[in-house]
């Protein structure tokens, strides 16, 4: 446990709840999916079956609108809330 006492001052300093924050880095260890990876997901799978302009324009707005707000939190789904 001392190991973290570091990690959770500097996540103090930075107005962040240490126990939310533990929770995100063990599960990010773990390989736990984010909402960025179900996007992700999604797409490819969506995709194939749609017609050429639409491919490219569901394709421009999930990386345009979609998946940089969601790989910034980087959050696996357990620990997102509608606000998220």
């Amino acid at each position: 446990m001392q190991d973290y006492i570091p990690l959770f001052q500097n996540w103090l300093s930075q107005d962040k709840d240490p126990r939310l924050e533990l929770k995100l880095m063990r599960n990010n260890a773990k390989g736990l999916p984010t909402m960025a990876d179900v996007a992700a997901k999604w797409l490819d799978k969506k995709i194939p079956d749609l017609k050429e302009k639409t491919q490219i324009l569901y394709t421009h707005q999930v990386s345009k609108w979609v998946l940089p707000f969601l790989n910034d939190e980087a959050k696996p789904l357990d620990l997102m809330t509608i606000k998220d």
